[in-house]
């Protein structure tokens, strides 16, 4: 199967970047640190399992880039690195089914390339160790002018904080705690084929309301 990798608008494949193996991308992240109640008149110990946390998800891609000289080498490499400026957004699609996977990373760490120079036919490796700090989160689509910005706002009722975060702006807003119907208002930015992707990340499960115009739900809980 053919899996497809984007840093927000930049497709590695474009560039002759090949993923030749990855880590994290579906795994389950481990948990934080638990509570424990631990007695020396009893077996084992207890645990508060009703409060268990997602700990940050840690992706890891190997990758290799060719290219057929020494300028295109560079090029590629250069244009890769200046994704990383900050908060991105890493898409996994596989092609030839509708899943497509998104997370709100960071770098950590840079980009060391193993290689040797040449005038033709260059080849190196390299690691990215990507983070996504709120690893769980539900995604919206929404359909908007292609590369064009518009103003968009969603309605909620939750009992704790959370994150949202327009894919094509690449900005994270903190909406608060609202009881009753709070209001979050941000920007979106249409990719080639005229959608964004709305990101709502942190408890989801704490959120009991969530009212987005327009907007197809791609995944409830990931």
């Amino acid at each position: 199967m053919k899996v497809d990798y984007l840093i927000n608008d930049f497709r590695f494949s474009d560039h002759n970047i090949v993923v030749s193996s990855s880590t994290g991308v579906i795994d389950l992240p481990k948990y934080k640190s638990v509570t424990k109640r631990d007695w020396a008149e009893r077996h084992g110990y207890i645990v508060d399992t009703d409060m268990l946390r997602l700990d940050a998800r840690t992706i890891k891609l190997d990758c290799a880039v060719y290219a057929k000289n020494f300028d295109v080498f560079i090029t590629a490499i250069r244009k890769l690195s200046e994704q990383f400026k900050g908060l991105e957004v890493l898409k996994v699609n596989f092609v030839g089914t509708h899943i497509k996977l998104l997370f709100g990373v960071y770098l950590d760490g840079g980009i060391a390339i193993t290689k040797d120079w040449r005038e033709e036919d260059m080849f190196g490796t390299f690691n990215l160790k990507l983070v996504e700090c709120e690893p769980q989160k539900r995604i919206y689509v929404v359909p908007c002018e292609p590369f064009t910005e518009m103003g968009y706002s969603l309605s909620y009722t939750s009992i704790s904080p959370f994150s949202v975060m327009s894919a094509g702006m690449r900005q994270r807003i903190t909406a608060p705690i609202a009881e009753k119907e709070g209001v979050v208002k941000m920007m979106i930015k249409g990719d080639k084929d005229g959608e964004d992707y709305v990101i709502i990340s942190g408890n989801i499960d704490d959120i009991t309301s969530l009212k987005l115009t327009n907007a197809t739900l791609l995944w409830d809980k990931i």
